[in-house]
């Protein structure tokens, strides 16, 4: 029952991706005449003005970068959460190293003590 449940929500998503993109086709084939009767001149003057306004919010931005030596603490910063990590990962090798050491010998002990004959059988 499971089985059919998957196909039918993989079909269901196959059927819905194909119906997005023909949306899509259809919206965007409507669009780019419209698009394209629009003046360059018009255009550009939208991506000055969009500068102009992007400029006023990143100018305190640009003199962050420039006086406080931005790249210099974010370059420590990250230096030491990469440290971290880099430690981390070592440490987290080490005990998985030995949880297998361990586990190996406690399987080479139960495999000697399987093949040992009890003493109680030799002498008789």
């Amino acid at each position: 029952m499971t089985s059919i449940a998957l196909i039918l929500a993989d079909v269901f998503s196959g059927i819905l991706f194909l119906a997005s993109g023909v949306f899509l086709w259809r919206f965007l084939r409507e669009r780019i005449p419209q698009a394209l009767a629009i003046p360059d001149e018009i255009i550009l003057e939208r991506f000055r003005e969009d500068a102009k306004k992007n400029r006023l919010w990143t100018l305190p931005l640009k003199v962050l970068y420039e006086e406080v030596h931005f790249w210099k603490f974010l370059r420590l910063y990250w230096a030491r959460i990469l440290y971290r990590i880099h430690i981390r990962l070592l440490r987290l090798d080490n005990r998985i190293l030995a949880k297998y050491n361990r586990l190996k010998n406690e399987g080479e002990e139960e495999a000697e003590d399987s093949t040992t004959v009890p003493m109680d059988e030799v002498e008789k």
